[in-house]
């Protein structure tokens, strides 16, 4: 999705009300939260929900109590659009080809602690218009099995190697995230018409939203649901 042209809603700049749709992405709020995050008052608050409201990018949740409200699928996608340079769908079609390459390529690398698991196309790239606005891809990064009893003590021996080459983290938080950080900047190959989402997060309301599976592999670290018994009918046969 292409950024409206628009620089403000209800009074709030454009970034400030992308800003608070990506935080509340896949949640339930209230105005008060909304003029907490925004640090103003709940009567501007209103005034910006009902905004978007009529733009279609809230919605109140029903079934929740009075007063609560979503992001709809179009809110979502304002919160993660661009303003990169349009690009034809060949070309984006060629990035998305060369992208997967890159995923293959990663997975095939055991010295990274993470592998991709799952490769998800939404956006522009699935209607029919031409030239897109970019390729909006959700990623899931599953941690190889190999590591998976040392976790944290393979992601810090990850971030020091780097530490050996110059590179410095301004946290504890950060080197620990330093190996899915790296992970993504290869995959993105330095190609600005790739944007890169978290499938994990996003998945409460991309699952309902057009979407295409590119890759899809079971993570053998993630517990498998039980399997519901079916009930069995009554009949003349049925034992008591």
């Amino acid at each position: 999705m292409k950024l409206p042209p628009e620089k403000e809603i209800a009074g709030f700049s454009l970034t400030a009300v992308r800003s608070f749709l990506r935080r509340r992405s896949g949640d339930y709020w209230r105005v008060a939260v909304a003029a907490r995050i925004l640090k103003t008052t709940e009567e501007c608050a209103t005034k910006l929900v009902d905004e978007l409201r009529r733009k279609g990018y809230v919605e109140i949740a029903s079934e929740m109590p009075a007063g609560t409200w979503r992001n709809t699928m179009a809110g979502n996608a304002l919160a993660m659009a661009s303003r990169t340079k349009q690009i034809s769908r060949r070309e984006g079609g060629e990035r998305l080809a060369e992208f997967l390459a890159r995923v293959e390529a990663v997975n095939a690398d055991e010295s990274f602690p993470h592998r991709v698991g799952k490769v998800v196309v939404f956006g522009s790239y699935l209607g029919d218009k031409d030239p897109i606005g970019d390729v909006d891809l959700a990623v899931r990064f599953d941690r190889r099995p190999r590591y998976a009893a040392n976790w944290p003590e393979t992601l810090m021996a990850y971030a020091e190697r780097e530490q050996q080459t110059g590179r410095r983290f301004g946290s504890f938080l950060n080197a620990l995230a330093w190996a899915e950080t790296e992970m993504k900047r290869i995959l993105r190959g330095g190609v600005r018409a790739l944007s890169l989402h978290d499938w994990n997060a996003e998945e409460p309301w991309l699952s309902a939203a057009p979407h295409r599976i590119l890759l899809e592999e079971e993570d053998p670290l993630r517990p498998t649901p039980p399997r519901k018994r079916s009930k069995r009918k009554c009949s003349q046969d049925t034992p008591f």
